[in-house]
């Protein structure tokens, strides 16, 4: 009888056998020592002997069989039991008479058991430092090992050591299975899978986890759609995959699909992390065992409770009333049938629905009282009502609204603080603050004042008989300087000083002075005080900011702009105070910078110079600095042009051109140039706006009905601003055409340009115009066109009619611009753009009269501006201002275009003070 082998015990002894005999076949031989060994096998005291050869004495013993077997059994016996050092132990010994791959992988099995159970525990410290010995002498335990770490991790809510491997993109199957299974069964949080930085954002197991979060919200807190529920990142193999089907089996549960929802649950993994939930959704369907669910379970389909069917009513009702507005009584009547069910079906709802219904009825101004008796008392006045007043007060959009609004921001602080939703004179106050004042600023100025001095006695934001509130929240002042202290942080600041700014000069500056004390890193508020500075032409103090900007960021745009800016105006500063010496010191500092070795700016160093030269009488540098100019400008007329307009900022005297007409052809040829560039330069610098004879602007004028080949895009530009400016506007007309079709970014600006340069009258083309700018500037980032042609569009028929254009029919509008080649009048209108305006605008003649358009054909439509001007020349009253004369004429253009004869234009120039004399009536072409 073979002895049991959990039973046997080994006794080690050495025959002279050649081999070991095969016990569990009874096959013992027929010598008579094989006979002895049988017997003593089969004896009762059930021993196992081990033969070793007598030649082979220096062999380990080989263990039998049955014995490994036993051996093995009783190790995972132990391991099963739970007893993990015992187990250890045994492994240790087994192994160490083994020493086979087998018994290895025993003994980290029961490596792997201890360091479950150390931890477990709590014994974090004792289990590292025995994972750390396993993984220095076991190399093949690395797998195992990372596992216990990971799911360690996952119980301690972080995801980063069980994700890090799935970075490595030659992780083997096995491994990455066994994470999977992982997330699959562990992770219950699928927003803090789309958050963990382990994986880059891109990751398809993060993208499938935020599609997860999102979907999940919006299933639990209102209407889905089959399109929502698609979620097409989460494939079938995906770990997630028991998500999506716990996110259609919530929906299906929502829109009363019993069966389609238990066909989804039925579908979920049972060993997944949704699965838990999957109990107490069969409870809420309807099924049994609520007795043994988990805790948490069991709290959930609690709060199901039956048919809700008559509190939706009851809802839909009182939305009902409050919506048609017609009669009090039914919204008094709904309310209180609504609190009857939510106390039957949902008492824990209550309190949230008091809330929304107190706050729908303040804001709709119905009668309190009657409300909150229909509501059997008021809400608890908490952190919760105040802010959904305070969110309804800003919904409603009425003026006076927003300071009450600010009231109630002010009431949700103090009782947020107090129900510790937030610790006081911390951040989450500051940014309380902010938008209490973005709240306070969307009131008109003068309601805002009204607000301050009137509200102190309204009777429906203050209880009778309370002590009065601090009204600082009326005062954006106040509500600021609050925010900034508790957190000072650059936007805040900002956000005060443009406020702060519009009110007054000093309140900016008082600001900005402020911001830098706090936050001295920050280079807006210098650079705005070094504007400041300039502006009041104290520049010492605004070199001293500058000084300062150039610390904080040497290389930002306006501040390398800004030192060549302010040495030049320290120049000049001394010129006019005829102080030589200084002004020679800062041209020298100047003349260091590298900036002023490009484009233009070596001639306006020499014209600097040149004034300083005139100031010393020193003719000799006067010349050579003549020559410089000359030479950079192409020419003697730009390096005049450049020295008057700088002798106007010096306030010195300026010497008047000689007549355009008597300059030699090349020289007027050059002269759209010269004007061009010296232009841009006072630009550059911040200069008073570039001055220019009237027979030279009118030579321009001419000029630019056929642009010259040498004026480059920047060119263009600047004389298309200059006509504007100086309104000439035929001048600006044709250097913004000649400037289209250069590029999609300057082609924006050159619209604008030719929109602004068109005459009265043309306030369609005007349009169209303007909103293919904004079409081309949004599509290239250029918010300041787009701001200046979206002021040009605003509502030009009537308050619904805003003209947009789409970027393709903006490139149609270039194209159509491009080709008008005519200054237009009435006889030749320019380019019509009906098939891009909107269809309903009315195109009789009253309506286009009232948009600013031309009327229609008149009596006047034979007449050009120059027999306008005839006529007007004729009877003007004599001895009128040019500037009043120029404004009289451009008045009577547009009388002439909208219909208006010339004889009661001409009669009504009778009325002038100073007019007078022999009339006649314009005669027609």
């Amino acid at each position: 009888m073979t002895p049991h082998p959990l039973r046997a015990k080994v006794l080690v002894r050495r025959y002279c056998f050649a081999d070991e005999v095969n016990l569990t076949s009874g096959n013992y031989g027929d010598t008579p020592e094989r006979k002895t060994f049988a017997r003593r096998v089969t004896s009762p005291r059930r021993c196992v002997i081990i033969l070793v050869p007598p030649e082979k004495k220096d062999r380990d013993p080989r263990v039998h069989p049955v014995q490994i077997s036993s051996a093995e059994t009783s190790i995972r016996q132990l391991l099963a039991n739970g007893k993990s050092k015992a187990a250890l132990d045994a492994a240790k010994d087994f192994h160490k008479a083994q020493k086979t791959p087998a018994s290895e992988a025993l003994l980290i099995e029961a490596y792997a058991a201890r360091i479950r159970a150390l931890f477990d525990q709590n014994l974090a410290l004792e289990a590292k430092s025995l994972m750390d010995l396993v993984r220095e002498r076991f190399p093949a335990a690395k797998a195992l090992l990372d596992g216990i770490t990971a799911a360690q991790s996952l119980r301690s809510g972080s995801l980063d050591e069980l994700l890090k491997p799935l970075n490595d993109p030659a992780l083997d199957a096995e491994r990455r299975a066994g994470i999977e299974r992982a997330i699959r069964e562990r992770v219950s949080d699928p927003s803090a899978l789309a958050g963990c930085t382990a994986l880059p954002p891109e990751h398809p197991l993060r993208t499938a986890a935020a599609a997860i979060a999102r979907c999940f919200q919006a299933v639990t807190s209102g209407f889905v759609t089959d399109e929502q529920l698609e979620l097409p990142e989460i494939s079938r193999r995906s770990p997630l995959a028991p998500w999506k089907l716990m996110i259609r089996a919530i929906a299906a549960f929502h829109r009363r699909e019993d069966e389609k929802c238990r066909e989804h649950l039925d579908a979920i993994d049972a060993e997944s992390a949704p699965a838990r939930l999957v109990p107490a959704m069969r409870v809420m369907l309807g099924g049994k065992g609520a007795g043994e669910l988990a805790p948490a379970a069991a709290a959930l389909a609690a709060r199901f409770r039956g048919d809700a069917g008559p509190l939706k009513s009851a809802l839909a009702a009182v939305d009902r009333a409050f919506r048609e507005e017609e009669d009090e009584g039914r919204v008094f009547k709904a309310v209180r049938t609504m609190v009857q069910e939510a106390r039957k079906i949902a008492p824990e709802l209550l309190e949230d629905l008091k809330r929304l219904v107190y706050t729908h009825g303040w804001v709709a101004d119905i009668q309190i009282e009657r409300l909150i008796a229909a509501m059997d008392g008021p809400p608890r006045r908490c952190a919760a009502l105040a802010r959904l007043m305070a969110r309804g007060m800003e919904s409603s959009e009425e003026d006076e609204h927003y300071a009450i609004a600010a009231g109630y921001w002010d009431q949700f602080r103090q009782e947020a603080v107090n129900e510790r939703w937030f610790p006081p004179r911390g951040v989450e106050e500051a940014a309380v603050y902010l938008h209490m004042a973005e709240v306070l600023l969307k009131t008109p100025p003068d309601l805002l004042k009204e607000a301050q001095r009137g509200l102190r006695a309204d009777p429906r934001l203050f209880d009778p008989g309370e002590p009065l509130p601090d009204l600082y929240y009326l005062y954006p002042e106040k509500i600021f300087e609050r925010a900034c202290v508790l957190d000072p942080h650059s936007e805040a600041f900002a956000k005060w000083q443009r406020w702060a700014a519009q009110q007054s000069v000093s309140k900016g500056e008082a600001v900005t002075k402020a911001w830098n004390k706090a936050l001295p890193g920050d280079i807006e508020p210098v650079l705005y005080l070094m504007q400041r500075a300039e502006e009041k032409k104290t520049f010492p103090a605004a070199l001293g900011f500058l000084a300062t900007a150039e610390r904080i960021d040497g290389v930002h745009p306006a501040v390398r702009a800004a030192r060549l800016r302010l040495l030049a105006r320290s120049v000049l500063s001394h010129l006019q105070k005829k102080k030589p010496a200084p002004a020679e010191k800062a041209l020298a500092q100047m003349a260091a910078l590298p900036q002023v070795q490009q484009g233009d700016r070596p001639a306006f160093l020499a014209a600097l110079r040149c004034m300083i030269a005139q100031q010393r009488g020193d003719a000799a540098v006067e010349a050579e600095a003549r020559a410089e100019m000359a030479r950079v400008l192409g020419g003697d007329l730009a390096g005049d042009l450049l020295l008057s307009n700088l002798n106007v900022e010096a306030r010195r005297p300026v010497t008047r051109f000689p007549p355009v007409k008597t300059l030699p052809a090349p020289v007027r040829a050059g002269l759209p140039l010269a004007v061009a560039r010296i232009t841009a330069l006072i630009k550059e610098f911040r200069f008073a706006q570039f001055g220019l004879q009237e027979d030279y602007v009118e030579e321009l004028k001419a000029q630019m009905r056929d642009v010259p080949a040498a004026l480059e895009t920047a060119h263009l530009e600047t004389l298309a601003e200059m006509g504007t400016r100086l309104r000439a506007d035929e001048m600006a007309y044709f250097a913004a055409g000649a400037g289209l079709g250069r590029g999609e970014a300057t082609d924006a600006r050159f619209l604008l340009l030719r929109a602004r340069s068109l005459p009265a009258g043309f306030a369609t083309r005007v349009d169209a115009c303007a909103a293919a700018a904004a079409a081309l500037g949004r599509l290239h980032g250029d918010a300041d066109v787009v701001g200046k042609a979206v002021e040009l569009t605003r509502n030009p028929f009537g308050p619904d009619k805003a003209v947009s254009f789409t970027p393709e029919q903006a490139r149609e509008v270039v194209q159509r611009e491009k080709m008008a080649n005519k200054y237009p009048t009435n006889r030749d209108s320019g380019p019509s753009y009906r098939d891009l305006l909107p269809d309903d605008i009315c195109q009789c003649e009253d309506c286009r009269r009232r948009r600013g358009e031309i009327g229609g054909p008149s009596d006047n439509e034979g007449l050009d501006e120059s027999e306008m001007r005839r006529i007007f020349d004729e009877h003007a009253p004599k001895g009128m201002p040019r500037e009043a004369r120029d404004m009289m004429f451009d008045l009577m253009k547009i009388a002439l275009e909208e219909g208006i004869s010339p004889e009661e234009i001409l009669a009504n120039l009778e009325d002038v003070p100073g007019g007078g004399g022999n009339r006649k009536k314009g005669r027609r072409k």
